[in-house]
This record gives C-alpha cells, sequence and structure tokens, in this order.
C-alpha cells in the first residue's frame, strides 16, 4: 500500500480541494479496488487449490508420497493428526411432492463451506475442504489425537453450520485420526458412520466421533464400496428389484420400522399409514426375502444391510 499512502500525503497536505485532490482520490480509490480483487483472486485460487487436492485424496489419485508433498505445500506438519470430518445439512424444507433443485442445493452447498471455512481459518489450523453432493467434507490437522480436542472442533463447526441454514440441523460427524493419507478413504467411510450416528440423535446440535461409536456401524469399519454394496444387495435384491419393477416402496417401509426401532404403531404414523396397512407390508417383505423379522440373526442383518447402504448414500436397484 505504499502508493496509497503517498497519494494521502500528497491530499493532506493541500489545503484547497484541487483538480489534483481529485485526480489523486481516483487513483487512490482504483488501488484499493486492484488490492482488492487481486485478494479475492488469490482466495479464489487457494480454495480451488485445496478442493482438487482433497478430491485427489480421497480417490487415491496420486501416490502417497506425492500427496503428502502437496499437503505439506498447504500448511500440514507430515507429524501431525489428521482427521475428516463430515457436515450434513438436512434438505431445505419444500412444498410436498418437489425435491430441492440444483441452484438451491448449491447455495446452501456454498454458504455452508465458506461458514466452515471461516472457522478452520480462525482456528489457524491447515485444512482442505470441498462439498460432495450434500455433504461437506473436511480434512484437517489437529494438536493431538484425543476425543476431546475432536470435539471441541465438530463443536464449532456444528455451531457455525447451522448458523448458516437454520432453522434447518446439521449433523457432523469425525473419523477416526488417519494412519497416512493412503487411509483416506476408509477415513471418509468412519467419518460417514459417525455422521449418521449424530444425525439420528434424539436432539439438535448433536455430533459424532468414529471412536465413540458402538454397534452395528462399527462392524462396517473397512469395508469398501465394492463390499458395501455387495451387502446391500445380498440383504435387500428381492426388495429392491420388485420395488422398481413395480413402483413399491417396501425397502422405505423396512428402513422406517428400524429406524423407529422395530415399534409398528410408530413406523405406522410416520408413514401415514394404517397399522394393518403396515402389517400386510411386512409381511410381503417377510414373503420376498425369505426371513422372519422376529429372529434375532435376521434383525442384525438387516440393521447391517441398511446402515451399508446408508454409507453408500442410499441401496441402488
Amino acid at each position: 500500500m505504499n502508493h496509497a499512502e503517498r497519494v494521502l500525503a500528497a491530499v493532506a497536505s493541500q489545503r484547497q480541494p484541487t483538480a489534483f485532490t481529485g485526480a489523486s482520490l481516483l487513483f487512490l480509490q482504483q488501488l484499493v479496488t486492484l488490492d482488492l480483487l487481486r485478494s479475492r483472486d488469490e482466495l479464489r485460487m487457494r480454495r480451488r487449490v485445496r478442493r482438487g487436492l482433497l478430491r485427489d485424496i480421497l480417490a487415491g489419485d496420486g501416490t502417497p508420497d506425492e500427496l503428502r508433498i502437496r499437503l505439506q505445500a498447504q500448511g500440514f506438519d507430515e507429524e501431525s493428526v489428521l482427521r475428516i470430518v463430515i457436515v450434513e445439512p438436512e434438505s431445505p424444507q419444500m412444498p410436498p411432492g418437489q425435491a430441492p433443485g440444483t441452484r438451491t442445493t448449491r447455495r446452501l452447498g456454498g454458504t455452508l463451506l465458506r461458514s466452515l471455512d471461516d472457522v478452520l481459518s480462525q482456528r489457524r489450523i491447515p485444512f482442505l475442504s470441498s462439498s460432495m453432493g450434500s455433504l461437506l467434507v473436511v480434512i484437517t490437522e489437529l494438536p493431538d489425537s484425543g476425543t476431546a480436542t475432536a470435539r471441541a472442533l465438530l463443536a464449532d463447526l456444528q455451531e457455525a453450520a447451522t448458523q448458516a441454514v437454520s432453522p434447518a440441523r446439521v449433523a457432523v460427524g469425525c473419523s477416526a485420526p488417519l494412519a497416512g493419507v493412503a487411509s483416506a478413504a476408509r477415513g471418509l467411510q468412519q467419518a460417514k458412520a459417525a455422521c449418521i450416528a449424530a444425525r439420528r440423535a434424539p436432539h439438535p446440535g448433536s455430533t459424532g466421533i468414529f471412536e465413540e461409536l458402538s454397534g452395528h456401524l462399527r462392524l462396517l469399519d473397512g469395508l469398501d464400496g465394492g463390499s458395501l454394496d455387495d451387502l446391500v444387495h445380498r440383504t435387500f435384491a428381492p426388495l429392491l428389484d420388485y420395488d422398481a419393477r413395480h413402483r413399491a416402496n417396501l425397502y422405505e417401509t423396512l428402513r422406517t420400522l428400524f429406524e423407529h426401532r422395530l415399534a409398528v404403531q410408530e413406523t405406522a404414523d410416520s408413514l401415514h399409514i394404517h397399522r394393518n396397512t403396515l402389517q400386510k407390508r411386512l409381511a410381503h417383505v417377510e414373503k420376498l426375502l425369505a426371513i422372519d423379522l422376529s429372529d434375532l440373526d435376521v434383525i442384525v442383518d438387516i440393521r447391517l444391510g441398511l446402515h451399508a447402504a446408508e454409507l453408500l448414500g442410499g441401496p441402488r436397484p
């Protein structure tokens, strides 16, 4: 800003406004505008580089050594603790029969991404961030592997994200510490599992950390996308095929039943159908899958399959 200082000094030395004063102030305005534009372009470039690196890490596009070098160029310490965080907002409220459009989804994602970037920048910790469909994904560096440290970060991110999309709820989930960049894909799955647990919590403002999860979600840790997809199809293939051919929603009925912990009346109320109608649907589900929903082993298998489908973003017929 040396040029700006000189212009101000020249203007201040004049007692009466002159043409030179006006020209000087106009020149100063142009300098400030150019500086702001340059800062904006530099910020956009940094964000673009960070998002590209994040996508490459999650896709395994590059050798671990190459990716580590690129991380170091973004300020990451090779010995630091890395975690993956997922932020998932509720879909915007829309009139019945309508879904949020692409423009609405992008605007929401952009607002959320800026709010997360602001929190991480204020903490002065290296980070990469990007959107993946309706999810916001972050890789960041923490000073230690303790869950208390991760929990504090998640609380800040959850608060900022909730303010950005209020009154919608936001779920935030965090992976276990990564065992190097090569484990990023597994870390992403762990963060998704933690996010699912946070989304199911009974109170708003929930966050989840993978190490603190219990039960079926942790059993799926380490399975890749292909293995998860295979588990979903081995569990639900006849049901998904029936739904696709008859435009039915038996899979959604089953998912809702488990979401309500097998409580029939609560499930019927949630689906806005009569209890007898629900029982007929469930009898059809049992026939298609050749199962008995009162069998404990069947319940475990179905729950695992449903969790696998959630990690994949939904079943694919």
